[in-house]
């Protein structure tokens, strides 16, 4: 295992307040690029294996190990879910610790032509499979997809079409600003939308109300590949 002192953590000491079109809150800041984060990773700190807790990786909401970090060829890292098992799979990233705003970007290789990958936030401490809390935003059947979990029990809150293929890559761009969730998802060779998709929690009458931890979930058995993760803190 590699030394804690060489994550490539980029510490943001800058950030421009430039923003761009978008719903409810405005754009995302100029500059929220790959590697741009407050928190930052290419998986390349990591050996290749099991992800484990001492890799600032935990398991959410099922013990049956799902996620590994593999050798993507050329000397490079990704973070993989195998397509086996069943149930919510998840991993939440320990370093950005316990945010209420924020935003997460994402870049995944696809493995399916109707299920992918969901950046989930607000996660509850509870990595049991009965109490499964928090916000998960992604690519579900051809669409756009913001959902709420509860309890275990997910609701779908917005979509808007987006259409999807196994072996694609996209970005995943998603956000909570004060009770307002918001996601945008682009194949790796368009522009990035200007609008975001977009759920009003406290005007919808369910108010968030604590802070929790972000990462990425699957559910099922459908796989992925995570090559870049990207967290700023808006706190």
């Amino acid at each position: 295992m590699r030394s804690r002192l060489g994550r490539r953590l980029a510490l943001a000491t800058v950030l421009e307040v430039i923003f761009g079109a978008g719903g409810g809150g405005g754009g995302a800041p100029a500059g929220r690029n790959v590697g741009g984060g407050d928190f930052s990773t290419d998986f390349d700190e990591y050996d290749t294996g099991f992800v484990e807790a001492e890799d600032d990786f935990t398991l959410q909401w099922s013990t049956v190990q799902q996620w590994t970090f593999a050798d993507a060829g050329g000397g490079d890292i990704q973070m993989d879910k195998s397509a086996s098992g069943s149930s919510f799979h998840a991993v939440v990233w320990e370093p950005p610790g316990e945010l209420a705003n924020l935003e997460v970007l994402i870049q995944v290789v696809l493995e399916s032509d109707t299920i992918g990958p969901k950046i989930i936030m607000h996660v509850s401490e509870d990595t049991g499979t009965s109490q499964n809390d928090g916000i998960e935003a992604g690519l579900n059947l051809d669409t756009e997809r913001i959902g709420t979990i509860v309890n275990g029990s997910f609701t779908s809150r917005a979509t808007r079409d987006r259409e999807f293929s196994s072996g694609e890559t996209w970005f995943i761009r998603a956000r909570v600003v004060d009770d307002v969730i918001g996601m945008k998802a682009w194949e790796e060779n368009d522009s990035e939308p200007e609008t975001w998709l977009e759920y009003d929690a406290a005007a919808l009458g369910s108010p968030i109300t604590d802070a929790g931890k972000m990462g990425v979930h699957m559910f099922g058995s459908t796989g992925c590949r995570i090559l870049t993760m990207d967290v700023w803190s808006d706190d």
